[in-house]
C-alpha cells in the first residue's frame, strides 16, 4: 500500500506535472480487450490500491445512479414550481430580511453549510509534521462539492436568487460542465474516492429525452470514434455530478419552504409571474456610475446557468488589459520620471542568479542592465501577447455574428468545425499567456521587497530556471492563505488539476480584507495579477461556452486543445526570444546613454517653474528621447529598416504625440477684458488642446436623447448628477461650444490636480483614489474593477468613444501621486481632449 500523506506543495505539483486535462480519474487502459475481473486485485498487483478507491459492483453503483437521478428530477420540478409560481414573493421576503435571518435560513437548509468561501482552501494550510494518515475522512465534503454553497456568499441578496433563477429555469444537463469543475479540486487534493467501474459510462439525458436523467450503460474504448452522444461521463466524475446536483436542488427546495413557510399550495394562476432576476453584470448602475467588479462577475458565475457567458463583456475585459500595455509602453518614452520609477522598481524584483539579495549588489552597472532589459522586454511582449489574444477574442465575435441565428439556438455540440477551431485557438492562446504570466510572477513575488520575506530559500541554482520547483513559504507563514495560494498559482503545469480563477477571485478577496497585506503588493506585482485574474475569467467562461471542448470526465470531448496550447505556448517563447535578443543589443551597447542613474533623469515636474526646473526637465527629456531614438534604430537595423509600428502593429504610435517642456518664460501679469473671449489654456505639458469638429457626433445623440418617450419610473433618476453630466455635455457639442464640465469643488479640485498649471499655482498634493473616481463619475463615466489594481472607465454610449482604464496606486500609500495624476492627465487629453480650461465650477 501506498504512503498516503497530507496534501503537500510536492505532491500537488506532482500532480500537477504528471496529470493532462485529458486523464483525470481515467480508469485504468487493461492491456487485453476485457477488463479484469477482480479489479481491486489488479490495482493490488500494481501497488496503487489506497483506501480511498471504490469499486463497486454494477448492481450496487446502477440503484445510486438510479436513485439520485429520481431525485434530481423530483427536485427541480419543484423548484421550477417555486420560481415560476412564489418566484416574486420568493424574492420580495428575501431581500426585506437581514443578514442574520438569511443565514439563520441557510442553516436550516443546509445544517453543514460551510461559513466562507471557497472552504476547500483551509485543507491546504496543513502543515503538521505528522498529518492526518488520510486526509479525506478528515476533510467535509462539503467544502469540495458545493463551494457556492456558503454563508458567505448566499447570505447576500442576490446570490440566492440567480441560484434558483439558473437552476429552475434550467435543466440539470446544462450545469455539467461547471460541477465538473468542483471535482478537479477534490481530486488534486485527495478529498474525494476514486471510483472504478470501467465498462461503462453514464449517460445523462437532456430535457427533450423521454428516457431517465441518468442511467449506466456500457462503454467500450475501442467505439469511441463512433459515438454521437457527448453526454456520456466517466462512471467517477458522472457519481459526483449527480450527487451535486441531487443535493443543491434539495437545499433549493428546503429554502424555497422555509421562506414561503406559511404557504401550502402556491396557485398555478401566478406561474408566469416571477421575472428574471438581473445580476450586477448586465445592470448599469446609472445614478453612481458605479459597475460590477470582476471579483463580483466571477462571485455570480457560480450561481448563473453557462448560456449567459457574453463574448463582448470577455472582450471589454482583455481590451482594458491591452490598453494598458500600450499606455505602459507610451508613458516609458513621455515621461522621464515614470521610466525612472519603473526601472528602480525592476531592480528589486528580478535578479540574475533566482535569489533574494536583489537591489543588495554592489554591481550597479549589472543591475541597471539587468532591469532596464527585463522592464523593457516585458513591457513590448505584454502589449504582443495581449494584442494576440485580443484578436482571436474578436475575430470569434466576427464570427459567431456571421453565423446568427443559425447558431444561438443550437448546442455547442452542433456548432460548426472552423466556430469551434477558433474557440480552440483563443482558448490554448489564453492558457498559454496564462501560463507565462504566472511564471514571471513566480519571480517577481519571490524577489519583491514586501514579499520575499514569506519564501524559503532556493537551494537550486535559481528560481528563474525552467525546471526549477516552486515557490514553498515558509514555516511561520504555512498557515496563511495569500503565500499558500500565490504558491499553487505560480506552479507550472497546475492549470491541469486546479481550477485557477478560484485562486485569483479568492486572493483578490483576501487583499480586500486584509489593507495590511494589499499594501505589500508593488505596482508590479498588482499588474501580473490583474492580468492573470482577466485570462483566468476568461477561460473560465470559455469551458463554460463550450463545455463539449473542456469539460473533463466526459468520454466523447473534442480534440485539439492541447494541441492548440502546446502551439502557443511555442509561438509566444519565441515572440519573448526575439524582444530579449533586440533589448540585449541595445543596452549593452549604449548601457552609459541609458543608464537612468547619477540624477540624469530627474525631473521636477511637480515644481513652481523657474528657468533652472525648465533646463533640468529639458534635459531629461532629450536624454529620454535619445535613447528611444537609439532603440527605433536598432529595431530598424534588426527588421530590415521596419520601425517598431511596422514590426508590430499594436505598438503602433504614429498618432501621439510626445509632450514636452516649451522653453522657459517669464509669467506676464495681465488685464483680462471680461468682455473679451476666455483665452485657451494650455494643460501645463507642453501641447494646446485640439478638440475642434468633434461637436458633429454628438448632436443627434442628443437629439435623440431629448426625443425619448419617458418610460415609467424614470423620473427617480432623471436629476441625477450623473445624468445631468452626459445632458450638458451632449448639449454643449451639439451647439458647437467647447466642452465644459460644470462641476462641484470637490470635483473640479481633483481635475485640476490632474492638468496641473505650474505657471499659475504651486505644487498641488496627492489625490485620494476615491476622489478620483467620484470625479470621473461626476462627468457621467461609470466605472468598473477589473481585478488586481486596475479600472476602466466607460464614458455613457451617447458619445461614441471608448473607454480608458487607470490602476489604483498600490503600496504603504494609496494616493495618486504628483507623476501618476500627469499620467493620467495627458491620457486623458489624448483620448477626450480635456484640458484644463474643460473643467470650471457651477
Amino acid at each position: 500500500m501506498p504512503k498516503t500523506s497530507k496534501m503537500s506543495f510536492q505532491k500537488l505539483h506532482l500532480n500537477a506535472e504528471e496529470t493532462n486535462s485529458d486523464d483525470l480519474s481515467n480508469d485504468p487502459p487493461p492491456e487485453e480487450e476485457e477488463f479484469p475481473a477482480d479489479l481491486k486485485f489488479w490495482f493490488l498487483r500494481r501497488g496503487t490500491t489506497a483506501p480511498d478507491m471504490a469499486f463497486p459492483t454494477y448492481d450496487e453503483f446502477d440503484h445510486q445512479v438510479r436513485t439520485m437521478s429520481q431525485t434530481i428530477i423530483s427536485s427541480w420540478a419543484q423548484v421550477q414550481n417555486f420560481c415560476l409560481a412564489g418566484g416574486d414573493m420568493i424574492e420580495r421576503r428575501w431581500m426585506k430580511k437581514s443578514r442574520k435571518v438569511r443565514k439563520s435560513l441557510l442553516l436550516q437548509a443546509f445544517p453543514r453549510m460551510p461559513k466562507e468561501h471557497n472552504p476547500g482552501f483551509r485543507t491546504l494550510l496543513w502543515n503538521d509534521p505528522q498529518p492526518p494518515k488520510y486526509p479525506f475522512h478528515h476533510v467535509a465534503e462539503e467544502a469540495v462539492l458545493w463551494p457556492s454553497l456558503n454563508l458567505d456568499d448566499l447570505s447576500r441578496p442576490e446570490p440566492l436568487l440567480l441560484l434558483l433563477n439558473a437552476r429552475g429555469r434550467n435543466h440539470p444537463e446544462v450545469f455539467v460542465s461547471s460541477d465538473v469543475e468542483s471535482l478537479v479540486l477534490g481530486f488534486a487534493m485527495d478529498v474525494l474516492q476514486q471510483i472504478y467501474l470501467p465498462g461503462y459510462e453514464i449517460g445523462l439525458q437532456s430535457q427533450d429525452d423521454e428516457r431517465p436523467y441518468a442511467v449506466l450503460r456500457p462503454f467500450h474504448r475501442a467505439r469511441l470514434e463512433e459515438i454521437v452522444d457527448i453526454h456520456g461521463m466517466r462512471p467517477c466524475e458522472g457519481f459526483y455530478v449527480l450527487k451535486i446536483q441531487s443535493k443543491v436542488l434539495s437545499f433549493l427546495v428546503d429554502i424555497s419552504r422555509l421562506i414561503l413557510h406559511d404557504i401550502d399550495t402556491l396557485p398555478a394562476e401566478v406561474c408566469s409571474r416571477f421575472p428574471w432576476i438581473r445580476s450586477k453584470i448586465s445592470t448599469d448602475h446609472t445614478g453612481s456610475g458605479q459597475q460590477a467588479s470582476l471579483g463580483e462577475i466571477a462571485i455570480e458565475a457560480a450561481y448563473q446557468a453557462p448560456a449567459s457567458v457574453n463574448l463582448d463583456t470577455l472582450e471589454s475585459l482583455v481590451l482594458s488589459r491591452l490598453e494598458a500595455a500600450q499606455d505602459h509602453a507610451w508613458d516609458l518614452r513621455q515621461d522621464p520620471t515614470y521610466f525612472f520609477e519603473v526601472m528602480t522598481e525592476a531592480t528589486t524584483h528580478y535578479t540574475g542568479d533566482g535569489s533574494n539579495n536583489a537591489g543588495l549588489r554592489n554591481d550597479t552597472r549589472t543591475e541597471w542592465w539587468l532591469a532596464m532589459t527585463v522592464a523593457l522586454g516585458e513591457c513590448y511582449a505584454n502589449v504582443a501577447l495581449w494584442n494576440e489574444v485580443h484578436n482571436l477574442l474578436h475575430g470569434l465575435i466576427l464570427l459567431k455574428e456571421m453565423l446568427e441565428p443559425g447558431i444561438s439556438g443550437r448546442p455547442s455540440a452542433e456548432w460548426p468545425e472552423h466556430y469551434l477551431q477558433a474557440i480552440l485557438e483563443l482558448g490554448g492562446s489564453v492558457v498559454g499567456v496564462s501560463l507565462l504570466h504566472r511564471h514571471k510572477l513566480r519571480d517577481e513575488v519571490y524577489c519583491s521587497p514586501p514579499l520575499r520575506h514569506f519564501w524559503k530559500e532556493r537551494e537550486t541554482s535559481g528560481v528563474r530556471a525552467r525546471n526549477a520547483p516552486f515557490l514553498i513559504p515558509r514555516q511561520a507563514y504555512s498557515m496563511e492563505q495569500f503565500p499558500t495560494l500565490i504558491a499553487i498559482l505560480t506552479m507550472r503545469n497546475v492549470h491541469h488539476v486546479y481550477p485557477l480563477h478560484q485562486i485569483t477571485e479568492h486572493i483578490e478577496r483576501l487583499l480586500e480584507a486584509d489593507t495590511s497585506m494589499a499594501r505589500k503588493i508593488t505596482r508590479l506585482v498588482g499588474d501580473r495579477l490583474a492580468d492573470i485574474q482577466v485570462l483566468e475569467e476568461v477561460r473560465r467562461q470559455l469551458h463554460q461556452y463550450c463545455p463539449e471542448i473542456y469539460c473533463p470526465g466526459r468520454t466523447y470531448k473534442r480534440s485539439g486543445v492541447n494541441q492548440s496550447t502546446s502551439a502557443t505556448l511555442r509561438e509566444y517563447h519565441s515572440c519573448e526570444g526575439d524582444l530579449w535578443d533586440i533589448y540585449n543589443v541595445i543596452i549593452e551597447n549604449q548601457w552609459d546613454l541609458f543608464a537612468p542613474n547619477d540624477g540624469q533623469l530627474y525631473y521636477p515636474a511637480d515644481k513652481p517653474r523657474s528657468s533652472q526646473r525648465v533646463e533640468q526637465m529639458q534635459r531629461a527629456e532629450r536624454r529620454l528621447d535619445l535613447m528611444w531614438s537609439k532603440f527605433d534604430e536598432a529595431i530598424g537595423n534588426i527588421h530590415e529598416g521596419q520601425s517598431i509600428g511596422d514590426w508590430m502593429p499594436a505598438m503602433d504610435f504614429s498618432d501621439r504625440t510626445l509632450q514636452r517642456t516649451p522653453d522657459w518664460e517669464p509669467v506676464k501679469k495681465e488685464i483680462i477684458d471680461a468682455g473679451s473671449p476666455a483665452p485657451s489654456l494650455d494643460t501645463g505639458f507642453g501641447s494646446p488642446l485640439c478638440q475642434e469638429g468633434e461637436a458633429i457626433s454628438f448632436r443627434t445623440a442628443v437629439s435623440e436623447m431629448k426625443s425619448k418617450p419617458k418610460s415609467r419610473g424614470t423620473g427617480r433618476t432623471e436629476h441625477t448628477p450623473f445624468i445631468q453630466a452626459q445632458i450638458q455635455v451632449l448639449e454643449e457639442q451639439a451647439s458647437g461650444k467647447p466642452r465644459q464640465f460644470h462641476l462641484k469643488e470637490r470635483d473640479l479640485k481633483v481635475f485640476h490636480g490632474l492638468f496641473y498649471q505650474p505657471s499659475n499655482e504651486n505644487a498641488v498634493g496627492k489625490i485620494k483614489f476615491h476622489d478620483f473616481l467620484h470625479a470621473m463619475s461626476s462627468v457621467g463615466f461609470s466605472y468598473q474593477k477589473m481585478g488586481g489594481s486596475a479600472w476602466l472607465f466607460v464614458p455613457p454610449t451617447e458619445w461614441a468613444t471608448r473607454g480608458i482604464s487607470f490602476h489604483e496606486p498600490h503600496g504603504m500609500d494609496t494616493k495618486v501621486s504628483f507623476c501618476m495624476a500627469r499620467q493620467i492627465g495627458r491620457r486623458l487629453q489624448r483620448v477626450y481632449g480635456w484640458g484644463r480650461s474643460t473643467f470650471v465650477a457651477e
